[in-house]
């Protein structure tokens, strides 16, 4: 069962309590008011009520925006009893919203001084609720009561509340008929506690509004952060003279320095009688190791062949669940993951489950995972996840997480890595290596040197690696072994002549485990012409007598044995080549030659004559034609 401090009405001024976080899934233990101790004394004491509600991006209920109800501008009122509920009633204020706030204590018990964690109003839980202006949601939550008058004449609390698990807060500051403020001066709120965030992480800027309730104008000089400058800073300030009831705000904001508990104050100089004011300011920052990460291999669906990284800087990583079932998503909505124990196992440290499926999800004989997002997601899963970290409350809700997971969707080879922290004490699992290579051209010519560059990312405690290639129908050879550079490439020349793929591989040595990747090149073959029986030459021509035949003869290479060639021949005429002739498939012989040949005719007499080999191409070669050779009849 859940318990509170408990004290006298008032005792709440002079003690000191700790922030405590509000996470998705758990509640850790602690109060919302860090380091609090009671305003100066003002100039003239005066009974102060006002109601802050301050929404984080997206929150619900209040729509995301700030508000303020105080009499004069807007209306507050107070009901219910101690031993029950109490019910806060506003209504008006800028945005002319009415809502109903409720808060009560655990069961049975009175509501005094004291902190109320896990504020969901489940069995034997506090209460905490608000709703109106149409809005409304089931929420949990916590708050700290500062004073209360068991006859419920005055009530000064902080609270904090989520629309689920998780989901962003609304918080703020209930003071009602409390004691302490300054007649001259209103300052609301006179105390601002954050919800938890992750360090470096900046969270809302809450406004803190002045109001000159007295009755001349003054002067607000200036305000700062005298405690607690790491954490807390003055974003902008509208102040300066303020007739009789005019306002102004100064803006604040909260970026955790570190985790752990976070305390400062705001001061603000002004010409009222007591000359300053302070603003009580408390947060925290979430502790342990938050990220999601993935690698996907070329061809998965779901990862796209990419690496892909959150940490809390990018978007909200949220988590929930119990020793059964984890779930896990970006805030962003870009990725869920759901993970599930099979039957008699919990998800528990050190465990790995294999076999995993996706449909029947909750089939109890094999485990359940499913990782998708943008838009993608797998029908059919097969894979393996590993639970290395985990703690759950009393209540049996996740508290920390990390897990790491290989899924392979539609039963598809390429894989899906990835690794997820959660408030974890160490960092995630680290993802296999990605090994790349590319090429500086996609084709070559015959015998020419491909280069070749191998690539491991920065993240593989491996630096070996090795580079293979493999022609078509043939086996894989090793071209060399090396070590990557500080860039982590490895950069080699291959001859090539054929269609080659290269294979880079880097061998785990039981660190890591195999990867490889693979890229493939065509390469033309290379057709060499030859004249053949001519009688002479005469510049670049070949010269033959009227009643000899021209023969020409093409070798292909590499080897292509019995394969076709073909042989062309064009004639000038008219200062254009013309009239072109093909011939019919000439198998190449075991040598990789073939010939054609050209009879000699009178009417061929003195007309340039041009002929070549070409080659047409087939898996291993690209098409390739020779060049032309040029010749002549003579006689």
């Amino acid at each position: 069962m859940l318990r509170v401090r408990r004290g006298v009405a008032g005792a709440a001024r002079t003690r000191k309590t700790l922030v405590g976080q509000l996470v998705t899934g758990t509640l850790l233990a602690g109060a919302l008011v860090a380091g609090w101790t009671p305003a100066p004394a003002q100039a003239a004491d005066s009974a102060t009520t006002f109601v802050t509600m301050v929404g984080e991006s997206g929150e619900y209920i209040s729509g995301g925006q700030a508000d303020l109800w105080r009499p004069g501008a807007g209306e507050v009122s107070l009901s219910g009893s101690v031993d029950d509920q109490v019910q806060v009633n506003v209504a008006g204020g800028p945005s002319g919203d009415d809502f109903t706030f409720t808060f009560g204590a655990a069961g049975q018990d009175s509501l005094v001084p004291g902190d109320y964690e896990r504020a969901d109003g489940a069995t034997g839980h506090p209460v905490l609720g608000i709703f109106g202006s149409g809005r409304g949601c089931t929420s949990t939550g916590r708050f700290t009561v500062l004073d209360i008058d068991p006859a419920l004449t005055r009530l000064w609390l902080v609270y904090e509340m989520h629309c689920g698990n998780g989901s962003p807060a609304a918080f703020g500051e209930v003071r009602i008929n409390e004691p302490g403020g300054d007649s001259d001066l209103l300052v609301a709120p006179d105390h601002v506690a954050w919800p938890a965030g992750y360090p470096h992480v900046a969270g809302r800027n809450v406004p803190v509004r002045l109001v000159n309730t007295g009755a001349a104008p003054l002067t607000v000089a200036g305000a700062a952060i005298t405690d607690g400058a790491a954490d807390f800073s003055v974003k902008s300030s509208t102040c300066g003279t303020l007739a009789v009831g005019a306002s102004c705000q100064v803006n604040v904001g909260f970026t955790a320095s570190s985790s752990g508990a976070r305390s400062g104050t705001l001061t603000i100089q002004d010409s009222s009688a007591a000359g300053r004011h302070t603003v009580a300011l408390s947060g925290a920052g979430i502790p342990g190791n938050t990220a999601w990460r993935m690698r996907s291999d070329r061809g998965d669906y779901i990862g796209g062949g990419e690496d892909w990284s959150y940490t809390p800087q990018d978007t909200r990583i949220l988590a929930s669940g119990d020793q059964s079932r984890i779930q896990a998503s970006t805030e962003d909505g870009s990725w869920t993951a759901d993970f599930e124990a099979d039957s008699g196992r919990t998800l528990t440290p050190g465990t790995t489950f294999t076999g995993a499926t996706r449909f029947p999800f909750n089939d109890a004989t094999t485990p359940g995972m499913d990782v998708g997002g943008s838009g993608r997601g797998c029908n059919e899963i097969k894979g393996s996840f590993t639970v290395h970290e985990a703690s759950y409350d009393d209540t049996g809700a996740l508290e920390k997480l990390s897990v790491s997971f290989v899924q392979h969707c539609e039963g598809a080879t390429p894989a899906l890595y990835g690794s997820i922290t959660w408030h974890a004490d160490q960092p995630g699992a680290p993802l296999p290596p990605r090994v790349s290579v590319r090429t500086d051209r996609a084709s070559y010519d015959y015998g020419s040197r491909a280069v070749v560059t191998a690539k491991v990312s920065a993240d593989s405690p491996v630096r070996t690696l090795s580079v293979y290639a493999t022609s078509p129908g043939g086996v894989r050879k090793l071209v060399t072994t090396g070590t990557v550079d500080g860039d982590g490439l490895l950069v080699v020349r291959v001859p090539v002549v054929q269609q080659t793929t290269f294979t880079v591989a880097l061998d785990g040595q039981g660190q890591v485990p195999s990867t490889s990747a693979t890229r493939s090149v065509s390469v033309h073959a290379k057709v060499t012409p030859t004249m053949q029986r001519y009688r002479s030459r005469s510049g670049r021509y070949y010269v033959y007598g009227l009643s000899q035949d021209a023969f020409i003869q093409g070798k292909v290479s590499p080897d292509h044995a019995g394969d076709c060639l073909y042989f062309r021949a064009e004639f000038l005429v008219a200062g254009s080549w013309q009239y072109p002739a093909t011939t019919k498939c000439v198998h190449l012989s075991s040598a990789s030659t073939a010939r054609a040949y050209l009879a000699g005719n009178a009417n061929y007499r003195g007309i340039p004559i041009r002929m070549r080999a070409e080659w047409r191409g087939d898996k291993r070669n690209l098409a390739e034609n020779s060049a032309w050779r040029y010749l002549k009849f003579v006689g």
